[in-house]
């Protein structure tokens, strides 16, 4: 499932599990909504290797650390 936008904007879509595991920590949503376009983009991309909740968790926990290179 994909939360999709306005189909004017040119923002990649936001793949639902990204986007419940961003609304599940803070800091990492708000580190992910300081992005640039391009940053978000390639984040958005690395969603596609997760497997599971627990990595897709990990992923954003990382992003809310710190600890994720873009």
């Amino acid at each position: 499932m994909v939360i999709k936008g306005d189909p004017l904007d040119n923002k990649p879509e936001l793949p639902a599990g990204l986007s419940m595991a961003l609304a599940q920590n803070l800091s990492a949503l708000d580190r992910f909504s300081s992005l640039s376009a391009a940053q978000k983009s390639a984040l958005i991309e690395r969603t596609h290797s997760v497997e599971s909740k627990t990595q897709m968790r990990d992923l954003v926990r990382q992003l809310g650390e710190g600890g994720l290179t873009l």
